[in-house]
């Protein structure tokens, strides 16, 4: 990478010596260094978790055929399995978290999702995916980018879910209105 001495100065100090404090059920714990990652809510905190993670698929061997996009602090991972075929996606985990390891970062099963879409009904799912030891749940639906997807590529679950947030806004803004707080 191409950068000039003085930014990186000046990324280092961004970096290094930096605390935490924890508050727990109303009580600080104490003050604690901060090791690794970057500061979330930082403007250039995603650039330089993308810096981080930028050879993150060059781990993935080519015949696999697995598309990964990366954006902000997150990465996914998308595979088109043709009939009757085995999916490759466990062994992309696999070497994914290798690659996790050796960079002294690490996958989160109970952050990770799985989501099989098939549109024929005699095929049966594949296993289930893990993160070393822990099972990755399987859903219907998530939330990415902002846009609610689902299992059947259908708009329903986004729908319902842009709904549900609009009508509790709506209620928060009457109840606003009724006791003459700001909004």
């Amino acid at each position: 990478m191409n950068v000039s001495k003085s930014f990186w100065l000046w990324t280092r100090s961004f970096l290094e010596g930096r605390s935490q404090q924890v508050k727990l059920r109303g009580a600080l714990l104490s003050i604690r260094p901060c090791l690794t990652g970057v500061p979330q809510g930082s403007v250039i905190s995603p650039t330089l978790f993308n810096v981080h993670v930028d050879d993150l698929e060059d781990c993935i061997p080519n015949h696999l055929d697995i598309n990964t996009h990366k954006y902000a602090y997150d990465c996914t991972q998308d595979e088109v399995i043709p009939y009757r075929s085995p999916s490759n996606m466990q062994e992309v985990l696999d070497t994914m978290n290798d690659w996790a390891l050796r960079n002294k970062t690490k996958l989160y099963a109970k952050k990770t999702k799985d989501m099989w879409i098939c549109f024929k009904a005699a095929i049966p799912e594949p296993p289930s995916l893990k993160i070393g030891n822990d099972t990755i749940e399987r859903v219907n639906s998530f939330k990415l980018l902002g846009l609610w997807i689902n299992n059947t590529l259908k708009w329903n679950t986004h729908i319902e879910e842009i709904t549900k947030k609009a009508n509790k806004r709506l209620f928060y803004l009457r109840e606003c209105r009724r006791s003459n707080l700001p909004t």
